[in-house]
């Protein structure tokens, strides 16, 4: 082949690799900004809504499902939610859906990754009392991904302690605080009592060999949380109950990373 032909050939093949090269970089870039695309948040307003037209738990559940969005609830949110005719199947899911997402962030911790700057990523922060007020029931979630002070998984609220207490600290049930207050217990007495003891029969039953990317179950059910507070356990309580179940999950879950090797980061 003459020599021009030959250069000519490979000036050609340089053109289509190039060309080549520049869609596969844009098909990339289109790709990640796919990926990248925030999740549109679902109101906890329409999971209300739902429920109150009458629609079976299960269509409710399937809208929450392909929306992705979880939601930070505190445990007096459920017997509100309750109140307002959300069914306990969805009672449920709600928790659940809150405390994978917890379980997600724990163990992004313990890999030392996260979800970046993805707001709608993280467990949405809800005001539910904007609801009587036609509100959609959310909160501010501008600041949620920064929620990180190195004592917790990033995104998850700061109500949730970053230590869940003493290990030989004294244990107590579901069932005996929800016997305390019907014995009069004063709440801040109660709330006291739950901060100074471990939670028994709620965080991981089944113990700590679990395959990575298991879900499993919430302990303690969004309704049941909503049946103690209709039961007369104060709301400071239910909070207080919620908050150390999480704290007790977040170290759970970190010691099951990490004793499944799927990390070395040592999270203080």
């Amino acid at each position: 082949m003459p020599v021009a032909s030959q250069k000519s050939m490979f000036k050609s093949f340089g053109n289509f690799s190039r060309q080549a090269l520049t869609i596969a970089m844009a098909a990339a870039v289109l790709s990640a900004c796919s990926v990248l695309t925030p999740r549109q948040t679902l109101p906890i307003s329409e999971v209300v809504d739902l429920s109150q037209t009458g629609a079976p738990p299960a269509q409710v559940i399937s809208k929450m499902r392909t929306s992705k969005t979880s939601y930070a609830l505190r445990g007096s949110d459920f017997p509100m939610l309750a109140d307002a005719g959300v069914q306990p199947e969805v009672l449920d899911r709600l928790q659940q859906s809150f405390v994978d997402s917890v379980d997600l962030l724990t163990r992004y911790w313990v890999l030392g990754e996260s979800l970046g700057g993805c707001t709608t990523c993280y467990p949405q922060p809800v005001d539910l009392a904007s609801l009587q007020s036609g509100g959609d029931g959310m909160a501010d979630a501008s600041n949620v991904h920064r929620m990180e002070d190195f004592s917790r998984p990033r995104g998850v609220p700061a109500w949730v302690p970053s230590n869940p207490g003493r290990p030989t600290a004294p244990g107590i049930t579901v069932d005996e605080i929800a016997s305390l207050a019907r014995e009069g217990m004063a709440a801040d007495e109660l709330v006291q009592r739950i901060n100074n003891s471990r939670l028994h029969d709620v965080v991981a039953t089944g113990g700590i060999a679990t395959a990575v990317g298991t879900t499993l179950p919430a302990g303690l059910s969004g309704s049941q949380l909503a049946s103690l507070g209709e039961s007369g356990v104060p709301a400071p309580v239910l909070d207080a109950l919620q908050a150390k179940f999480l704290a007790e999950w977040v170290e759970f879950a970190r010691l099951r990373y990490q004793n499944l090797g799927k990390g070395s980061k040592q999270p203080s």
